[in-house]
Order: structure tokens, then C-alpha cells, then sequence
């Protein structure tokens, strides 16, 4: 939606005006980083803190106000730039595996996108569930990516009866 949102009026809601936000308007939903300052009020995070955002808005400025609940604790493990690509494609990816298509271990899923951000976590997802991957992409870095995310299968929906051969991996 933040590709939306840079487009403005003129771009894919210009039917529906109503859902574009007033202006100034700084789009964002995602980020990582180190906690400057925390409110009087705030327990569960600290000055000098690695956390992610999860809804937050406006993080595609320098700094970023966030309330406490949308701030999370970013593991060692993780980098800020990984970090910052947890919120949204994860939230996404994860809730339409578990609870729209009710994935789990042994079933054979099929993502269409997989080497954008979702689909790249919607295949570590459904890895970690058990699934079966099959994931498509348009380009051979894309096609790279989704396989070195850990798809079972990769095929270019750019190509003739991709879905024909998905079926078939």
C-alpha cells in the first residue's frame, strides 16, 4: 500500500480518494532500528533498544513515533535491514497461510510473487509448517531468490503453462 500511497490521486485509489491519508503525509509502515527516546509511561521498551515496527506509519522518515505496542524486540541474530522486513510481509504472509488457506504439514502450496518480500516470507513460513513450495517468479534472480528462501519447485509465470507444470512438481 505504501506504493500506492507514493502514487497519490493518480495512481490505483484514485476511485477511492477517501482511503489516501491528508497531507503532509510521510508513508511508512515498516522499520528497524535503536530506540532514542521512550515515553514516561513506557515499560516494555529502552533507550538503546534493536526493535522492529509492526504498524506503525510514517517510517520512511529518519525517526519515527511509535506507540509502545507496535515496537518489538529485534533478536541478536537479526539485522536492522531484516529487521525492517518483518511487519508487513510476515504479518501478510502468515496470516494468509495459517488462517485463509489453513496450511499445514504435508500440503503442497503454491505462491505466486514469491521473491517480493511476502512471498519470500510466506515460503520460510510454509517451510517451517511442513508444506510442500512451489513458487513463481519473473526473473532468474527471482527465480534464484525464492529457491534460496527454500521453495521446493520454482517456475517464471513469465513462461507458457506455468500452472500446468506446478501441478506437476
Amino acid at each position: 500500500s505504501d506504493t500506492y500511497m507514493r502514487l497519490g490521486p493518480a495512481g490505483p485509489w484514485a476511485a477511492v480518494p477517501h482511503l489516501l491519508p491528508a497531507l503532509p503525509y510521510t508513508p511508512g509502515k515498516d522499520a528497524a532500528g535503536i530506540v532514542e527516546e521512550v515515553g514516561p509511561d513506557v515499560t516494555t521498551v529502552r533507550i538503546g533498544q534493536r526493535v522492529y515496527t509492526a504498524g506503525a506509519a510514517g517510517t520512511y522518515a529518519s525517526h519515527a513515533i511509535c506507540e509502545a505496542e507496535q515496537v518489538h524486540e529485534l533478536p541478536d541474530n537479526m539485522s536492522l535491514l531484516e529487521g525492517a522486513c518483518v511487519g508487513v510481509p510476515c504479518a501478510t504472509a502468515y496470516h494468509t497461510l495459517k488462517y485463509r488457506a489453513q496450511a499445514s504439514a504435508g500440503q503442497r502450496v503454491f505462491i505466486h510473487g514469491a521473491s517480493g518480500g511476502v512471498g519470500n516470507a510466506a515460503i520460510q513460513l510454509a517451510k517451517d509448517m511442513g508444506c510442500f513450495l512451489v513458487g513463481t517468479a519473473g526473473t532468474k534472480a527471482g527465480l534464484q531468490g525464492a529457491q534460496d528462501a527454500g521453495a521446493d519447485a520454482v517456475l517464471n509465470h513469465r513462461e507458457d503453462a506455468y500452472l500446468e507444470k506446478a501441478l506437476e512438481a
